[in-house]
């Protein structure tokens, strides 16, 4: 029996901001799709059962704190919070793409396994690392300890990762980290919930003062969108975040 990829929450919130369900990818026609994807992959056997599963449910339920309607007037864009057709455009025409990986995060996540494991969640970058249709890696944010030894720092040197730490963005500004991309290309950007301060984002594994702020990756998001075409926006919000949610 073939099982679907895709299910439908059956409780609570249907859709993040209340947006249409569509859950025929062979179907699915869109510029843009949120994707709740309910998985991390454990290290040891006490992350096996976890909140993970939960998450997607959790941040479609906030949402609806976020505001009462598709047309409600959002400052921060500028316009309604949806202003055009809902569904219309190419299928997924950015999964794969000639461009660069933007990572706000607070460690660099370069480990090539931990236990066996090689796509766990120190290992996203090292794995972005590896395929051809990536021009290159910024990581922004990186401040503190982690899971990070001399030779994960020297392999993302090795590789030409971009690495601005939160503090370089803090003296400098978002506006320096920009000028650092280049214009006109196609970016993917990262966001794990420990890149921001614990200030404003305390449940998170390791919290590390001297994070991001809002309004410095909001500075981050709408500057990329100005300098070419943003395909996707991944955010990780890690099963420890949930206690906060509820």
């Amino acid at each position: 029996m073939t099982l679907p990829l895709t299910a439908a929450p059956d409780t609570g919130f249907t859709s993040f901001l209340d947006f249409p369900v569509h859950t025929d990818l062979e179907t699915l026609e869109g510029d843009v799709a949120i994707l709740g994807i309910p998985y991390g992959a454990p290290y040891a056997m006490d992350q096996v059962a976890s909140d993970r599963s939960r998450a997607p449910g959790a941040i479609r339920a906030q949402s609806g704190q976020i505001g009462d309607g598709l047309d409600r007037w959002d400052f921060d864009l500028g316009g309604p919070l949806f202003d055009g057709p809902l569904f219309g455009g190419p299928l997924f025409d950015g999964l794969l793409f000639d461009g660069r990986e933007m990572r706000v995060d607070a460690h660099i996540d370069w480990r090539d396994e931990v236990n066996g494991v090689r796509a766990g969640y120190g290992s996203p970058i090292r794995r972005a690392s590896e395929p051809p249709w990536f021009e290159g890696i910024f990581q922004i944010g990186i401040r503190g300890t982690g899971s990070a030894r001399t030779q994960e720092l020297r392999d993302a040197q090795a590789y030409g990762a971009e690495i601005v730490t939160a503090y370089q963005v803090h003296e400098a500004g978002m506006g320096a980290v920009l000028a650092r991309i280049p214009d006109g290309g196609a970016y993917y950007l990262t966001i794990d919930a420990d890149g921001l301060d614990p200030s404003i984002m305390p449940a998170v594994a390791a919290p590390v003062p001297g994070g991001l702020l809002f309004h410095q990756v909001r500075e981050l998001i709408h500057g990329l969108v100005a300098k070419g075409r943003v395909v996707g926006i991944h955010v990780v919000v890690p099963a420890w975040s949930l206690h906060r949610l509820r």
